[in-house]
């Protein structure tokens, strides 16, 4: 039983991440109508590199925008995926 809980976590968080990129995608396609649909913030940490002696750099660093619209449809794919 506890497999089945632990996939059902995943599919929530995919279907919330799948929700804000549709959300997100959708309120800037509305911008130019609805212009608070694309109210945003933006969270980021910035580049930060490893090097292991010298030999190996690795660069990674993670950027997200959420408007109001992606907000929103990452709250409705939680709440849909939880009834599933």
């Amino acid at each position: 039983m506890r497999k089945s809980q632990g996939r059902s976590r995943w599919l929530v968080v995919l279907l919330m991440l799948l929700g804000l990129f549709a959300g997100n995608v959708v309120g800037q396609a509305l911008e130019t109508l609805v212009p608070a649909m694309a109210i945003g913030a933006k969270a980021s940490f910035g580049p930060t590199e490893l090097s292991i002696l010298g030999l190996l750099k690795i660069t990674a660093g993670l950027s997200l925008y959420v408007n109001l619209m992606g907000a929103l449809g990452g709250i409705l794919a939680a709440v849909a995926a939880s009834r599933l």
